[in-house]
C-alpha cells in the first residue's frame, strides 16, 4: 500500500467521510459530488548527523469538493479532526510520526471553457512524517 492509500484508510475512520469517494492525484469529472481528491506535492527523506534517520516527509493537498461551501467545509473539518486525533497512528503499512495542517484555503471550482462548475472546494495542505518501515 502507498502512504496516500493509508491516509485514505485513516480518513475513512471518520463517519462523515466513510461514504465519500476519494481519488488519488486526479479529479474525475464524471464522479458526482461530494468527493475528495488527494495530491502528493513532494516527498523527501530526513537525515541526521549519523545518516539516514529512517523517516520521510511528504506534502499533500486534500481537496474537499462539494456543491456548497458549507458541505465542503464540513468535509474539511472532518478531515482536520481525524488527522489531528491520529497524528501518531499506524494505518495500513504506514506508521505516522506526525501529520500537520500546513494551510487551508476555500475557493470556487475553476471554470472550463467558460462553463461554471457547480462546486466549491475547501483545500487542506498537510505534511505527513512517517517511518520507512514498520
Amino acid at each position: 500500500m502507498s502512504t496516500e492509500n493509508d491516509i485514505v484508510t485513516l480518513l475513512k475512520t471518520n463517519g462523515t467521510l466513510t461514504a465519500i469517494p476519494f481519488h488519488l492525484a486526479t479529479d474525475p469529472q464524471s464522479v458526482a459530488l461530494p468527493k475528495i481528491t488527494i495530491e502528493k506535492i513532494g516527498e523527501r527523506r530526513q537525515y541526521s548527523n549519523d545518516g539516514d534517520a529512517g523517516l520521510s516527509t511528504a506534502n499533500y493537498q486534500l481537496n474537499a469538493i462539494a456543491a456548497s461551501m458549507n458541505a465542503a467545509k464540513t468535509l474539511a473539518r472532518a478531515m482536520k479532526s481525524t488527522l489531528a486525533a491520529n497524528m501518531l497512528a499506524t494505518y495500513g503499512s504506514t506508521r505516522f510520526a506526525g501529520i500537520f495542517i500546513e494551510a487551508e484555503k476555500d475557493m470556487a471550482a475553476p471554470t472550463e471553457a467558460g462553463i461554471e462548475k457547480p462546486a466549491q472546494i475547501s483545500i487542506l495542505s498537510i505534511r505527513a512524517n512517517f517511518y520507512d518501515s514498520l
